[in-house]
């Protein structure tokens, strides 16, 4: 589990590094948002924690998405890789095939929870 503390100071710093990648500061970044600057500060500082619709309306000025913003890269760089090795493996069915995979995954839905996994 994440220390709340620890991973708010690494969304702090990966804040100002974007920012810095979108040649902006946190403080332009909030008066752009229609964020308050004290807001953006005491995030940085650690004095905060941002509320969730705050962290969306950063991602959205930022022009990124939630996901990207929370989640660690090497995390989301499995996903892609297995998402992709997944489309790959769909896209080489035969429409028969595709229609049974649809069927099945449909199944895996309805009884999650229901078995362990």
């Amino acid at each position: 589990m994440y220390d709340t503390e620890e991973k708010c100071m690494e969304l702090a710093e990966k804040l100002k590094k974007i920012c810095e990648a979108k040649g902006s500061t946190p403080y332009k970044l909030a008066k752009e948002a229609g964020i308050s600057s004290s807001t953006i500060s005491e995030f940085l500082k650690g004095n905060s924690k941002p509320r969730i619709d705050t962290l969306l309306i950063i991602c959205n000025q930022l022009g990124i998405s939630m996901t990207d913003f929370l989640e660690e890269r090497e995390v989301m760089e499995q996903y892609a890789k297995e998402e992709e090795e997944l489309v790959k493996v769909y896209r080489s069915l035969s429409g028969e095939k595709r229609k049974q995979l649809g069927t099945y995954v449909k199944m895996l839905e309805e009884y999650s929870g229901r078995i362990d996994d």
